[in-house]
């Protein structure tokens, strides 16, 4: 169970002791440290936050230095690849209008939902058409089909109507649609989808 800064501040103050908070603003923690009659004592929070990441005892001075060198360290790094992942993403996408996405989403099946970039807004967003599918020949096992994206717009797409401009994700040019579908760049080759009748 986490340790909360309320039940350290009130413990200190019932048993008339002293706690040395120490702040690592970079890695965005701080650490509450106090002696006990059994021994000596410490807490890390984030800056932010009420309940302790972690709260144990120490043989020694020593130790409880490397514990606190392996979460600054951790959270640092952390910190650092989520900054770069960020940038990454946000880094100008290369799509182009007339480029064709599409998304594979569904349930214990596989519905193929296909898009045409309509125009560039900015460097980091495009609208996107919703294009109707055709059929490209069946699987050998007759479960799936082979679909492949028709010229027509879709006028009944439900995950994209056009009316919106989406973020593109400048790593890998992918547009985040819904909770549940992610439109990608199609490589030109059919791609296959659950057959009606099967799956859910």
């Amino acid at each position: 169970m986490a340790t909360t800064k309320l039940y350290l501040t009130k413990y200190a103050q019932s048993n008339t002791s002293k706690y040395d908070a120490i702040t690592y603003a970079d890695a965005g923690v701080e650490i509450w440290i106090y002696t006990k009659d059994t021994g000596l004592y410490a807490a890390a929070f984030p800056i932010k936050g009420k309940n302790s990441i972690w709260h144990y005892r120490f043989k020694n001075r020593e130790q409880l230095d490397g514990k606190i060198k392996e979460l600054v360290d951790s959270r640092l790094a952390r910190k650092k690849e989520v900054a770069e992942r960020k940038a990454k993403r946000l880094a100008p996408h290369s799509l182009k209008v007339g480029d064709i996405l599409y998304a594979s989403w569904g349930y214990d099946q596989t519905n193929i939902d296909w898009f045409k970039v309509d125009k560039l807004i900015g460097k980091s967003k495009v609208t996107l058409v919703p294009l109707g599918s055709k059929f490209a020949g069946e699987t050998p096992e007759g479960y799936d089909n082979r679909v492949l994206p028709a010229e027509q717009v879709n006028r009944n797409a439900f995950i994209a109507d056009g009316s919106k401009n989406y973020m593109v994700n400048g790593s890998n040019n992918s547009v985040t649609l819904s909770s549940y579908a992610w439109a990608r760049p199609w490589d030109g080759q059919p791609l296959y989808e659950t057959q009606a009748g099967y799956g859910h």
